[in-house]
């Protein structure tokens, strides 16, 4: 494994999907380059881990605690790029607006990280990385929620104390889960692995995003277009019958469904959710989410795919680019009457 190291002259970005990604898995850069990182925080951290606060009050909890670590850090500078927490799936093409040609170094979560947003990171910088066609920019992976598969460089922490003052500063998350002893023990772990035990080690992995097969063509940039454009179309539509004066709760109580559920908690789950939840015919009863385990709100049951927890009527289905295989899962899970939001839309 080789050692990290920077030259003077070399510039460092760090992606950071949430207000605290940054501290859990290049803590240690941070702190032994502040002057020479430029820090990205992609989301506002709304869906943070906390059930005390709305999704408001969380977002500014975070905004406070995540300024309050770059100024103690004296970073060279830092943005926040304000994208919904939860939802950066559907802006995989923020960073073609920002130029990334003057960093030397980039680091971004884990692309086979469990949490979406992590992974959508990845596939976003990737995007733009291959659309300028950034050859002479080193791109390494970082590990915060899953540790990475194989790793090529380290950094060795002089002391794993400031590393975790660092993490305890997102006070908001720290109270919910040990995020210090998951980075105390896993740089414990990597440490131990290299034959330095009794240190603390962070690793990355040097990616080689042009030798990944699409560098003649941006794939995962072109299906989301693909899906924004039909999200679009279905907004269009939505759109066209509340100028009608056809709200959505009408269109369920004329076919009868009065206890429902929800599949998708994105842009489109929540816009339905918000447009029927204060009607008293329509009763939501959950939400079925693969995010569940990190999506707060303390109006409505919000689960993982699994056996309907409750009797519905219609399951409805927001994530609309992705239907067919949504149907056939939840078929198996033992769900009857699985209705798409786009087809409900036809309904009027």
């Amino acid at each position: 494994m080789i050692t990290f190291s920077v030259e003077k002259n070399e510039r460092i970005l760090i992606i950071t999907p949430h207000p605290d990604d940054e501290a859990i898995g290049v803590g240690g850069l941070l702190l032994t380059y502040p002057e020479q990182c430029d820090v990205w925080l992609m989301t506002d951290g709304s869906q943070g881990r906390t059930s005390k606060y709305t999704k408001k009050q969380i977002a500014e909890i975070r905004k406070k605690e995540f300024l309050l670590e770059m100024r103690q850090l004296s970073v060279h500078d830092y943005r926040m790029l304000g994208v919904e927490d939860g939802t950066l799936t559907q802006a995989l093409d923020i960073l073609l607006k920002e130029d990334i040609s003057g960093y030397s170094k980039i680091f971004v979560p884990n692309k086979e990280d469990r949490h979406i947003d992590h992974r959508a990171a990845y596939t976003a910088l990737k995007n733009a990385v291959i659309n300028y066609k950034l050859k002479n920019i080193e791109v390494y992976q970082y590990e915060v929620s899953t540790p990475l598969p194989q790793v090529t460089h380290m950094l060795k922490l002089t002391d794993i104390k400031e590393k975790t003052e660092l993490i305890s500063l997102h006070k908001s998350q720290t109270e919910q889960y040990d995020y210090c002893g998951y980075a105390y023990h896993l740089n414990a772990f990597r440490a131990i692995t290299n034959n330095a035990r009794g240190l603390f080690i962070e690793t990355y992995l040097l990616s080689d995003i042009f030798d990944e097969g699409d560098s003649s063509k941006v794939e995962n940039l072109e299906k989301e277009q693909q899906k924004q454009a039909h999200i679009i179309k279905v907004y269009d539509k939505w759109l066209g019958l509340e100028l009608n004066k056809v709200n959505i709760a009408e269109v369920l109580a004329r076919l009868q469904y009065k206890n429902i559920a929800i599949y998708g908690f994105g842009r489109l789950g929540k816009r339905l959710y918000e447009s029927i939840s204060k009607n008293k015919y329509i009763h939501i009863e959950f939400i079925v989410d693969k995010m569940a385990d990190y999506i707060q709100d303390n109006e409505v049951k919000i689960i993982r795919p699994a056996k309907p927890v409750n009797p519905i009527d219609v399951i409805i289905v927001t994530a609309i680019h992705e239907f067919s295989n949504i149907k056939m899962e939840l078929e198996l899970l033992g769900y009857g009457n699985i209705v798409s939001l786009e087809d409900l839309l036809e309904m009027e």
